[in-house]
């Protein structure tokens, strides 16, 4: 894949380390080694905020859809949650354990974590659990709702992928087809399927009423780190991972959904984040100097 010419570039006083690029292409954060969270709007390039991460072990982080919230769960078990407009934390608690997942509902109402042995469900506007679920047999590693917000799906350490009601938690489906611990999971753009991917190298594609396995992709070049189905349901973007070498880089895929044909391939090299945003592109953050240049990848 040759990357587009460069549409935006992100600077910062310190270099990127990691960066976040909301699904509403509106937004985007990157976490500095000089352990602030700076957060731009697009397509403008404007500094909208700086939020002060000293102190903080960083074991999880997601940035909301629309952008205009950022999670942070560290090692020491807080969980803090923060408005990027104005930089002020919404909020903060201790836990008993960091979670080892999380992720925002699509209209970013509802906000899941998952732990070792359970999947808990924040209402963001009023910050209460509405759901806990301690069904997990093991570590609860990937986490994902369906566009309609009405199911959880999650990957499980113990080598399988579980499907939840949200109201409720009742359990729908489970699939045991893993060799290997599956690591990351999606639905399907119209939610009758959750396709997962881990430590197999292949994508498993889940029907989310039985969990029957209906199809495998080919193997992929190493384990399969992240997965994330774009806009239209027709491609799937795999960040691939070499469980040998982590530090090595390792392509990025994009998979047709119908055929499961490879339709483009780029280095993970000097690539600090990426995501599928709501006009159909996927865009990934290529470090520059001690910023990014943000590239259509698709």
């Amino acid at each position: 894949m040759i990357f587009l010419a460069c549409a935006l570039a992100l600077s910062a006083p310190s270099p990127l380390t990691s960066v976040f690029i909301a699904s509403s292409g509106k937004v985007a954060a990157g976490i500095s080694r000089d352990h602030k969270l700076r957060v731009w709007t697009l397509p403008d390039e404007r500094l909208l905020s700086t939020i002060d991460l000293t102190g903080r072990s960083v074991a999880d982080s997601v940035l909301s859809n629309d952008g205009h919230t950022f999670l942070l769960a560290d090692y020491d078990n807080d969980l803090t949650i923060w408005n990027t407009t104005t930089g002020a934390v919404a909020m903060q608690e201790h836990l008993e354990h960091y979670p080892l997942s999380a992720a925002f509902s699509r209209d970013d109402r509802l906000l899941a974590l998952g732990f070792g042995s359970s999947v808990r469900v924040i209402d963001l506007a009023t910050h209460k659990t509405v759901l806990t679920m301690n069904d997990s047999q093991a570590g609860v590693v990937g986490i994902a709702f369906s566009r309609d917000g009405s199911r959880i799906a999650t990957a499980e350490g113990n080598a399988s992928v579980r499907v939840r009601e949200v109201r409720g938690g009742a359990a729908i489906a489970e699939n045991r087809d893993f060799l290997l611990e599956p690591l990351t999971i999606d639905f399907s753009a119209d939610g009758n399927e959750v396709i997962a991917g881990g430590g197999d190298s292949a994508l498993v594609f889940i029907d989310a009423a039985t969990g029957k396995t209906l199809r495998r992709s080919p193997k992929l070049p190493n384990a399969v780190f992240d997965l994330k189905v774009s806009e239209d349901g027709r491609e799937i973007a795999v960040l691939t991972l070499d469980a040998n070498n982590l530090g090595a880089p390792s392509p990025i895929v994009v998979l047709d959904t119908a055929s499961l044909r490879e339709t483009a391939r780029t280095s993970t090299d000097e690539m600090l984040g990426g995501a599928w945003t709501r006009d159909g592109h996927l865009v990934g953050a290529k470090r520059a100097g001690d910023g990014v240049h943000l590239v259509k990848l698709r």
